[in-house]
């Protein structure tokens, strides 16, 4: 398998005591973001299907992934991985009294399936991406 680029961008971050030190990091580099419409455009050229139908199909899709999380489902797509709701919750000294009070950040957590993170780690090479290529702004997260 070719190795396959990967860009990433160096900037700062803040970090310690009330963020007094300031540090560098590499993070990913973003060339575009892909919306739904462009998603279906790539999916109907690899597939070979009628945009109309991968649109009906996405968007189905999507409302089971919704309906079935929303249900306490956890969705396992093959080699791609998984998707489960999670959450936090404040820690009792007994399992009494727990209300929705005591949950916490409520979330999505995607577990990519260990094949595709083998493929990833194998497949990449990374190159920093210099100032003054595409436009991708440093964001502190």
């Amino acid at each position: 398998m070719a190795k396959k680029e990967f860009r990433f961008k160096v900037g700062p971050k803040k970090v310690g005591f009330r963020n007094q030190r300031t540090v560098y990091v590499a993070r990913p580099y973003c060339a575009s973001k892909i919306d739904k419409d462009s998603l279906y455009d790539y999916v109907k050229e690899s597939s070979g299907v009628q945009k109309e139908k991968v649109v009906r199909v996405m968007d189905a899709l999507i409302t089971q992934f919704e309906q079935l999380m929303m249900n306490g489902h956890t969705i396992h797509l093959g080699d791609f991985g998984t998707f489960k709701i999670s959450f936090s919750s404040t820690s009792k000294d007994t399992p009494d009294g727990f209300t929705d009070k005591d949950i916490k950040n409520p979330r999505i957590i995607f577990t990519p399936d260990i094949r595709l993170r083998k493929k990833v780690k194998e497949s990449l090479f990374f190159t920093e991406m210099k100032d003054g290529g595409d436009s991708d702004a440093w964001s502190e997260e």
